[in-house]
């Protein structure tokens, strides 16, 4: 899960209110988003908010076996966001044969 509560630039962590602390009262002024370093590592926030909005939630999700999901975390993830406490689902009694399987480290 993302940490929306620390910035992290490798060497060092900020706690963010203390950076919303150290802008509050500047200026802000309008700018172009591909001027912002680091921008384009949103590009994947983006698109899974594009595949939430977007994805059938009437399309049930696959659950493992063991009950773990497999596939349909927009699904999960839309159910969430429209307030519903449940989602129509598969379950595999077996799992098919991997594509690649790596056993000790092989």
């Amino acid at each position: 899960m993302h940490d929306d509560t620390t910035y992290r630039d490798g060497g060092h962590i900020w706690d963010i209110r203390s950076i919303r602390e150290k802008a509050a009262g500047l200026q802000a002024r309008c700018i172009e988003v591909d001027e912002i370093e680091g921008a384009d590592t949103a590009d994947w926030l983006a698109e899974c908010v594009w595949r939430v909005q977007n994805c059938d939630p009437q399309e049930p999700v696959i659950l493992g076996p063991d009950g773990q999901l497999l596939c349909g975390n927009y699904q999960v993830a839309r159910a969430k966001l429209d307030g519903r406490s449940n989602v129509m689902a598969v379950r595999l009694s077996s799992m098919p044969e991997p594509v690649i399987s790596i056993v000790n480290g092989k």
